[in-house]
């Protein structure tokens, strides 16, 4: 295969062609999944390869590797995972395309007009349902192989694949292939006559199902707003319970100086037990480096002896280095299982030290970023919610009058697993995927809590899911919801899919059919031209058969005409060879003779011209202007000498000199001379004999009146005589298609011939317009 430059720029036209059509079609896909009941680049893809060959196929490739390839990036980063996912489905594109193709042209022929029944039928067949198996048992197979798709939708998935195929193909193959035809107008009446009624019933069919998806979308979406915001509310509630557990110790301690161990720990007893997700509770103090000592050794007393740490790199506890000021919880519980958190200095951990300053500089609850808790043996994600404790009866207006008089912090460890699941119970979670998000926190470390099937990869572009953001304890924080995958399996868009493949299925046999009965018509039509064609060469035929026929009946005088005028040269020619012989000879009589001579052949020559001309075909000839004596006298030659050989006096007056008429001249003399003719045989038997021609101006029109001597025409007769075929002559006198040859003669040029029944004879009149020189 050569690639010209006309052959790139096809595949790189019907590249883009496939991928803006795909990528507006993927608005229709109905979720869960990939496919959508109408994929119009499937239609494009075969009426590519039908009309521009099978070179094409590559433009086929590209388009639909960019559809399926472009959506999978905006998720996921460049890797052979979603390579081959996107490569085989647009193999399987391309070569459904060349099958479809193939098919066409083995069972319905190509290239055809798409006129005939069969064909369309054909074409709709092999290039929609069977040739469109190809592409969705390649494509649903490999989504499903790649995990993209479970094998449990593959049926669905596979059937929806295939009716936006077929649909597609039989939508849109059989208007491009009409459209992109060499062989007809592309803007046609016939093409127009089926994209616009197409495109009509198509946006409809559209419409009804953005409007029945939109509704039950909204039903679907209504539902798993409602289900969210129970969730999120419950999330809310009870963060704001354990906000509310750690005011209660600050109560506490605003109400005593001191606060023992066991005091701390019968108080926070109970909180601990109603909210599982509390994994611990701690009074941290806040302390200098040069009151190190003296706090130290006063919890020792009091039977609280800890040691300064902090954590490594690994996550192991080392001994606390020296710094400015410490931060360290010195009451922590429950004891058991947090005890390793004793002594751990806050004021290490950046992450700490920034949520602690903030609490005490604004005197309001405050959450740190996600972490990983110390004292969790498996290291769950955690936060600690730290609220300030300041000296009593010190002024704290100020952020850093707080910050001198902070005596510490009383911390809520949040476990988040722990928190999900007891927060969690007697709330439905079927069909429902979240994730809980801090968006305070910096990009890569947001995600709080993800339920297990939750995927922020979107499965397509129409996924459904909710968002609930909220404010805690000076963060905001954003809960996610999903359908999940199974619940959109489970409730598929029934509805909606069933009116867009109902109506984009009418769509397709509606285009059949009026493909078929605009085919119909168009055979029919070509059928009517053609006889339409046949009369008109008939009519020819006629007409010249009517001049011979005319000319025959004028053929005994014409005879008689040019044989006088021969007798003459003869005598002529005798009389100068007999002066010629004498001597003198008399140059006289000579110049005399040959003088009669000259004018006796310019006689012949006239009347022969004027038979020539008479006789030749003029139905191509076009519209000139003449001088209506000029016709008149020229006429009046090829018949003036049957009317003298007859006996029947011919009257003419002096017709008008500056009258001209648009005309072809031949067909007006026709006319004439058919009038003379019937004129003439007409009188024959009558006792007076004569034929009178008469021109007269009648504002823009001429009347050319031929009058005989008979008493007229009878009116049921007129009433017939203008008809093919009718005659009154005796049989084999007259074929009847004079009159009626002639009146469309006149017609044809915008006149009439009629008959004057205020006459008292038989009177025809020709009326034409008189040719008006432009002003």
């Amino acid at each position: 295969m050569k690639f010209t430059h006309t052959l790139i720029f096809k595949i790189l036209a019907v590249a883009l062609a496939y991928y803006v059509a795909g990528v507006l079609a993927l608005q229709l896909s109905l979720p869960p999944g990939f496919a959508t009941s109408f994929w119009p680049s499937a239609g494009i893809s075969l009426a590519a390869i039908l009309v521009c060959g099978g070179a094409v196929w590559p433009g086929i490739l590209l388009g639909a590797f960019f559809v399926n390839i472009i959506p999978q990036l905006a998720n996921s980063s460049i890797s052979w995972s979603i390579f081959f996912p996107a490569f085989i489905p647009a193999v399987g594109s391309a070569l459904q395309a060349l099958t479809g193709a193939r098919l066409v042209k083995r069972f319905a022929g190509h290239p055809n007009s798409l006129n005939e029944e069969r064909s369309i039928m054909m074409f709709l067949v092999f290039g929609g349902p069977v040739a469109c198996t190809v592409s969705a048992t390649i494509a649903v197979t490999t989504f499903c192989f790649f995990g993209l798709q479970p094998w449990s939708s593959f049926a669905f998935t596979w059937g929806t694949w295939w009716v936006g195929d077929s649909i597609g193909v039989m939508i849109v193959a059989p208007l491009l292939v009409l459209l992109m035809s060499d062989e007809s107008d592309r803007l046609s009446r016939k093409n127009i006559s089926i994209l616009v009624p197409s495109l009509f019933v198509l946006s409809l069919s559209i419409f009804l199902y953005v409007k029945v998806s939109q509704w039950e979308q909204e039903k679907i979406e209504n539902e798993l707003k409602s289900k969210s915001n129970v969730i999120s509310t419950a999330l809310e509630r009870q963060l704001a319970a354990y906000i509310e557990v750690l005011k209660s110790i600050e109560g506490l301690f605003a109400s005593s100086k001191e606060i023992e161990k066991h005091e701390f720990r019968q108080f926070v007893k109970g909180p601990l037990s109603r909210y599982p997700g509390l994994h611990a509770l701690s009074w941290d103090i806040k302390f200098k480096d040069s009151e190190k000592a003296a706090v130290l050794d006063r919890l020792a007393r009091d039977g609280n002896r800890i040691e300064l740490k902090e954590m490594d790199s690994e996550g192991r506890m080392i001994p606390a280095r020296q710094m400015s000021e410490y931060l360290v919880p010195v009451f922590i519980e429950p004891i058991e299982t947090n005890s390793m958190a004793l002594g751990f200095n806050l004021f290490t951990n950046e992450n700490r030290k920034k949520a602690a300053l903030k609490a005490i500089r604004t005197g309001q609850p405050t959450a740190t970023d996600r972490v990983r808790l110390v004292q969790d043996p498996e290291h769950q994600f955690g936060l600690l919610i730290l609220l300030p404790i300041y000296e009593n009866n010190k002024p704290i207006s100020t952020p850093d009058e707080r910050e001198a008089h902070a005596r510490g912090v009383v911390a809520g460890v949040l476990q988040f697993k722990a928190f999900m699941s007891s927060t969690l119970i007697g709330y439905s979670m079927e069909g429902i995927n979240f994730q809980v998000e801090d968006l305070s926190a910096p990009e890569n470390e947001r995600i709080l809590f993800s339920t297990e099937n939750f995927s922020a990869k979107a499965v397509s572009s129409r996924d459904l899911h909710w968002i609930y953001q909220f404010d805690f304890a000076n963060r905001e924080w954003r809960i996610n919801f999903k359908k999940s995958y199974a619940a959109l399996l489970e409730n598929r868009p029934w509805q909606a899919w069933f009116v867009l493949a109902t109506g984009l299925l009418f769509s397709g046999l509606f285009t059949a059919f009026l493909m078929v009965i605009i085919g119909r018509t168009s055979r029919i039509e070509d059928l009517v031209e053609k006889r339409t064609e046949e009369l008109a060469e008939a009519k020819a035929n006629m007409i010249s058969t009517s001049k011979l026929s005319a000319l025959g009946e004028m053929a005994g005088g014409m005879a008689h005409e040019i044989n006088t005028p021969l007798t003459i040269i003869n005598l002529k020619v005798a009389q100068i060879q007999n002066e010629l012989s004498a001597s003198p000879v008399n140059k006289e009589k000579v110049n005399d003779g040959l003088k009669k001579i000259e004018d006796t052949v310019a006689r012949i020559a006239k009347i022969i011209r004027g038979l020539r001309y008479f006789a030749r075909d003029t139905k191509s000839d076009p519209f000139i202007r003449v001088q209506v004596s000029a016709i008149l006298e020229d006429t009046l030659y090829l018949c003036i000498e049957r009317f003298r050989y007859n006996g029947i006096i011919l009257k003419t007056a002096d017709y008008p000199k500056n009258l001209y008429i648009d005309c072809r001249p031949t067909e007006i003399s026709q006319v004439i001379l058919n009038l003379l003719n019937n004129a003439c045989d007409a009188v024959l038997e009558l006792p007076e004999k004569w034929i009178s021609i008469d021109v007269v101006k009648k504002g823009e029109m001429l009347e050319v009146r031929i009058s005989d001597s008979g008493p007229g025409i009878p009116r049921d007769v007129q009433e017939k005589i203008m008809q093919p075929f009718f005659t009154t002559k005796p049989v084999g006198k007259g074929t009847g298609l004079g009159l009626s040859i002639s009146k469309g003669i006149i017609d044809s040029h915008n006149g009439s011939l009629t008959i004057d029944n205020k006459s008292r004879n038989t009177c025809f009149v020709i009326t034409l317009p008189i040719h008006q020189d432009p002003a």
